[in-house]
C-alpha cells in the first residue's frame, strides 16, 4: 500500500504531538512532585533527594517537551527527534519502571513500549521524504 507524502507528515505530526502532549502532563506532575515532596501516583519519602531528583526530572521533561513542540513545525526535517526520543530516552524510561517499579507500575512500561514502537514505526514510515 503506498502512502502519500500527506499522510506520513500527518502520522509523524500526531507522534510529536502525542509526545509533547504526554511530557507536558508528566512534567507537571513531577514539578508538582519537586515542589510538595509528595508522589502523585506512589507513596514516597519527603526527603530532599527526592524533591531534588523530581525537580531535576521535571527540568529535563518542559526541555523535552518544548522539544517535541519544535519537532511539529517541521515534522519530516525534524523526524530523527523521533530515534532520539525513542531509543535513549524511552528505552530508558522502560527500564527504569520494569526495573525499579515493575509491579506497581505494568500499565506504565506497556503505555511506553507502545510509544516506543510508534516512534520507531514513524521515524521508519518517513524515510523516504528525508532523502
Amino acid at each position: 500500500m503506498f502512502e502519500t507524502k500527506k499522510k506520513k507528515i500527518k502520522l509523524t505530526k500526531f507522534l510529536f504531538w502525542k509526545g509533547c502532549i504526554a511530557d507536558f502532563f508528566a512534567a507537571i506532575f513531577l514539578s508538582y512532585e519537586a515542589l510538595t515532596g509528595t508522589g502523585v501516583f506512589i507513596a514516597v519519602e519527603n526527603s530532599l533527594a527526592y524533591k531534588y531528583s523530581m525537580g531535576f526530572a521535571a527540568t529535563l521533561m518542559w526541555g523535552w517537551t518544548l522539544l517535541l513542540y519544535w519537532g511539529t513545525r517541521k515534522p519530516i526535517e525534524r523526524s530523527a527527534l523521533l530515534i532520539i526520543t525513542a531509543v535513549p530516552v524511552i528505552l530508558g524510561l522502560i527500564l527504569n519502571v520494569m526495573i525499579y517499579t515493575f509491579n506497581a507500575l505494568i500499565p506504565l512500561w506497556i503505555i511506553l513500549i507502545f510509544i516506543f514502537s510508534a516512534y520507531l514505526y514513524g521515524f521508519y514510515k518517513t524515510r523516504d521524504l528525508r532523502k
